[in-house]
């Protein structure tokens, strides 16, 4: 009877409309195909991380701001056409995100070390 109930139920889910043409928008993940705006911001971040491409040390970077101000979101949109390029081309290159304010995995120096060492192996 439980089943009978889930599958009518299931059903009828699909057979609605959907609230959102693409819900996966709306998820801190999703990195669009352009970033309006960003362009000066992402050509330095872009500039500092380049030497990778080479096989050179790329500086550091540190970027700070206000939340919702697009720094994640640049970062990420950089990486993810670095990692195009450095496949296209056979370069190694790995990349890792880490978001520093994640609970029980990097909000001390140790877990934080931890973390780094168990990503690179």
């Amino acid at each position: 009877m439980v089943k009978d109930n889930l599958n009518v139920f299931f059903n009828d889910y699909l057979k609605k409309q959907p609230l959102f043409v693409d819900k996966k928008v709306l998820q801190s993940s999703y990195t669009p195909e352009t970033i309006p705006h960003r362009d000066e911001q992402i050509r330095t971040i872009a500039g500092i991380l380049a030497p990778v491409l080479r096989n050179e040390k790329p500086s550091n970077l540190f970027l700070y701001g206000k939340t919702g101000t697009g720094k994640t979101l640049s970062v990420q949109y950089v990486i993810n056409n670095l990692n195009e390029i450095s496949e296209k081309n056979k370069t190694p290159v790995k990349i890792f995100y880490l978001n520093c304010k994640l609970r029980r995995i990097a909000d001390t120096e140790y877990r934080l070390t931890a973390q780094l060492a168990r990503e690179f192996g």
